[in-house]
């Protein structure tokens, strides 16, 4: 049930429907089109929300709660890690090659096992430190 309360939910900025868009775009007097695909962007990480309720049902905390706290860390970074990879920033602009990263590693956390959270863990890591190695390097060059 709640998969399908989150999949109507995110209608309302999912164009060609998009009514919250297209009432954003008449008060803002911008183009319904132009916003509706940026509210698209900056929304899709809550089309992943109802997949993590599908594959870790403990977040929905039929489990108890010290289950559904595990179960949100992973999620979290997820739907964060998804968000940085579609924004394409974080700290800096980012290179395909990092959004592709965090791409998959959101992919990744989506099903919730210790190896895939310990192969996150180390991505975000390399992520992070090959993203600040080159930026500094290119800050010296310039």
């Amino acid at each position: 049930h709640m998969f399908i309360i989150f999949s109507a939910a995110s209608s309302t900025i999912t164009p060609p429907v998009a009514i919250a868009s297209y009432a954003a775009a008449a008060i803002a007097d911008t183009d319904p089109w132009k916003t509706s695909v940026i509210a698209f962007k900056l929304g899709l990480s809550v089309f992943v929300i109802p997949f993590l309720f599908v594959y870790n049902p403990a977040l929905l905390g039929d489990e108890g709660i010290p289950n559904a706290l595990l179960a949100f860390l992973p999620a979290a970074v997820s739907v964060i890690c998804l968000s940085m990879a579609i924004i394409g920033y974080f700290r800096r602009k980012m290179t395909i090659w990092e959004r592709l990263g965090f791409l998959s590693v959101s992919i990744i956390l989506i099903t919730t096992s210790w190896k895939n959270i310990f192969a996150a863990i180390v991505m975000i890591s390399v992520l992070i430190f090959i993203g600040n190695v080159l930026y500094k390097n290119k800050k010296e060059r310039a």
